[in-house]
Formats: structure tokens, sequence, C-alpha cells
């Protein structure tokens, strides 16, 4: 049997192994609408455990490193070589999507039950790795698990303070029964030359994808940088200024930005800008402007509008350009029309490019095991942009979702995943140096 032939029955028990993982998490992890897993809460941890179960199930050993992220390993024919690393993270936003995070781990568990399936051995040890708190919806800050593997977390981020107020992040990593002190040394916690490569499945949170009759499978160019802001604050500073100076300036400002990435765009340059008010505070009552907030119409004088404000390009320096831009814009509208706008933390993930030889090895796998794909840039942030600006070399695999991402609502067909699953698998012959492959 060729090693990407797989045979029905092997893909069918495959997609059961995979949609009962998928069902078992769903239901442990149901809330109100949707599911929520917090990023190092008691429900991520039984999702861990979940993991675990059904890794173990197959053969795989397991273990949890110093910052509770789980491995979970199938050991090579020379254990000494840099291993293979597939996976994604384990928690979810407030009432989201059962497949953000949780498709990329079960697809490497899943490629892994093909590999036992065809009884193939292969040199390398390749482990799926269950990556803890990749969402900031809880601490304000992403990326928590593969920070602190990494050696990227620091003491601020440990003094991180839910956004109820209740607890910080080194409190919950405690509850969770790990030393977040030990997390903040600035040394990573494997051995980052003893990993031969990461690779990431994850749903595509657009539509690009959907929108594909065939080609529903994305192998990732590279993954857009983030810089946002959670809330800028504009707010009337001169008292002469007009009731609606504060609306009215935060209109000026987004107009003026969406006519400069405009520009940018017409220019060739890659760029993605969004914007969303995200709360008004009234007028205090008897002021001139106390109309109050209404929130159908816009331009209501209001005292303070909070909006949040998020740039994203392939490249770090246009970034950074167009958010100067952003600030010279609110520099000169604020003084134009008396009010001030006041910027909260600058919050920063800087853009990656996945490994070229990588993507090579992908493209192959996909035409070897049939599977139609497409070049597709991320305009997400994903944990592997902190892999592939740590020099491990990364790859990033996309599969179809419908409904896009952080809603009760995603969706994602089982066709769709087990077509990445088959690339994934076809994948680390080639990956892991079998013997079977010339």
């Amino acid at each position: 049997m060729s090693r990407c032939c797989f045979s029905p029955s092997q893909l069918d028990e495959a997609r059961r192994y995979a949609e009962a993982l998928f069902e078992t998490v769903r239901k442990l992890s149901r809330s109100s609408e949707g599911v929520t897993r917090e990023a190092f809460g008691p429900v991520e941890t039984e999702t861990l455990a979940c993991i675990e179960a059904a890794g173990r199930s197959i053969g795989l050993s397991a273990r949890c490193d110093a910052a509770g992220n789980l491995w979970l390993e199938r050991a090579g024919q020379a254990p000494a070589s840099a291993k293979i690393v597939l996976g994604s993270h384990a928690d979810s936003v407030p009432e989201g999507g059962n497949y953000d995070g949780l498709a990329g781990i079960a697809a490497g568990l899943t490629a892994l039950f093909l590999l036992e399936k065809q009884g193939l051995k292969l040199k390398r040890t390749v482990a799926v790795l269950a990556l803890r708190g990749e969402e900031n919806s809880f601490y304000g800050k992403p990326y928590l698990g593969s920070r602190a593997l990494l050696g990227m977390l620091g003491a601020d981020d440990l003094a991180l303070v839910r956004r109820d107020g209740a607890k910080t992040l080194a409190d919950a990593m405690r509850a969770c029964g790990l030393d977040p002190q030990a997390l903040s040394t600035g040394k990573p916690l494997i051995d980052l030359a003893a990993l031969r490569c990461f690779i990431e499945l994850h749903i595509e949170q657009g539509p690009i994808l959907d929108m594909e009759d065939e080609r529903r499978t994305g192998i990732v160019t590279g993954i857009r940088g983030l810089y946002s802001h959670k809330a800028i604050r504009c707010e009337r500073v001169d008292p002469a200024a007009p009731a609606d100076a504060v609306p009215r300036a935060v209109t000026a400002l987004l107009c003026r930005m969406e006519a400069l990435w405009a520009d940018r765009l017409a220019a060739g340059e890659d760029l993605v800008e969004t914007t969303g008010v995200i709360g008004r505070a009234a007028e205090s009552p008897g002021s001139a402007g106390a109309r109050g907030s209404n929130e159908d119409d816009p331009l209501a004088p209001v005292k303070a509008v909070d909006f949040a404000f998020d740039i994203r390009s392939l490249r770090r320096e246009t970034c950074l350009d167009f958010h100067a831009a952003l600030e010279d814009e609110a520099r000169r509208i604020g003084e134009a029309r008396g009010v001030r706008f006041r910027f909260d933390s600058l919050l920063e993930s800087h853009p990656a490019a996945m490994d070229e030889t990588l993507r090579g090895i992908l493209h192959r796998s996909a035409e070897a095991a049939g599977v139609p794909v497409r070049d597709i840039a991320s305009g997400a942030g994903h944990d592997a942009a902190y892999f592939a600006n740590a020099g491990i070399p990364t790859a990033m695999l996309f599969v179809a979702n419908q409904r896009g991402s952080h809603n009760p609502h995603e969706a994602m067909r089982i066709e769709d995943f087990m077509a990445g699953v088959e690339v994934l698998a076809a994948a680390l012959p080639l990956l892991g140096e079998s013997p079977n492959v010339p």
C-alpha cells in the first residue's frame, strides 16, 4: 500500500475517532451558547485530560511541561533525532466555537491514528502539542502557553488580571498546580534545537476557503502581524467644544484611517484594518449635551467613546507605519475639535513567514493524497507565529469553516477536516524520514 493511499475503512475509522473527540470535548465545555474553555481554567484542564485519553488510546505517551501544555508522543526509531511537533491550542473564547484550536490538536492525533493503521514506523518522534491559553479573552494577552514554552513570558504577564478582576494569571496558574514564577525566567522550557518543525492545522477564520468548490484546504504562506488597541478613548477636553464633538471626532478619525488604508491598498501594500466602537459614556444629567447615549444614533452627544483598532500585515514595518499615522491623525483631529484620544497599551504580535521547505513538502503531500490546495495568507494570529519567530521551521494548514470563528455558530465540515488530516498524515513520512520514503 502506498504511504498516502489510506483505505476507505481506515479513513472511516479515523473520522469516527476524530468525531468522538470533538463531541466529548463539546459536551464537557458547553456553555449557554457555544463552548467556553477559559485559559488556565478548570474546563481547559478537563479538555486536556480528554485529549490525553484520546492520545493514550492510540498508544501515545503523555506528559505536561511546566506551563501545563500537554505533549502526546509517538516514539521514533531514532529518539535522539529532532522531533516533529503538530498541534494547536485547547482553550476557546467565551461562548465560542468548538473547532478553533481543537481542530489542530485533533488533526495531529488523527494523522497518527492513520499511521498506526498503516503500521508505518518513522525515524523521528512525532509529538501532538495541546497548548494552553492562546486566546486573549480572559487576561487581555494571547499565546500564553506558547510564550511560556518559548521563554517569552514575563513578570508583567503573570500580573495580568482576569477581565472580571477576580484573580491574576499567576493565581490561575497556581490553581492548575503550576509554578508561575518558574515561567518568567526568560528561558525556554525545551531545547528548541530538539524540534525538527512545528505544524499547526487550524480552521480558516475567514470565508475564502469556504467559497471554493474544490480547493478547501490552504497552505499558509505567512501569518499577518497584529498591532491592536482594545480600548482607545476619545473624550472632550475643551468645555467650549460642541456637545457632539466626541462622536464627530471619532467618526472623522475612522474615516481618515479608511482613506489612508485605501491609499495603501492601491499602492499594493498588504494591510488589513478593522475597528469597532465598544462603549459610550453618556453626558452627566443637566449638562449641555445631556440627551444621553443613543445607540441608534452614532453622533448622539456623549462624554466619551471607546473603540478598538486592529492593524494587520505580513510586514512589521507596514503595521508600525500605519500605527504612527493613526497616532498622528488622532492628535491632529483632537487638537482641532477640542477632544483628546487616549490610547491603551499596544498589543503586538509580529508577522511570521512560513518555512518554504515545509510548504513544499505539504504541497507534495497534498498532491500525493489527492487533496486540492491553494496558497493563502493568514489574517489572524496563531501560536505558529511564535514558533516561527523563535527560529523553529514552521508551517500551517487551513481547512474551510462556516460562519467564521469566535462565535457559537462556528461550523466545520468533517470532510474538510479529514482532507487536512490526509495532507498532514501524508507529510509525516517525508518529515519523519521513514525507510519507506525514497
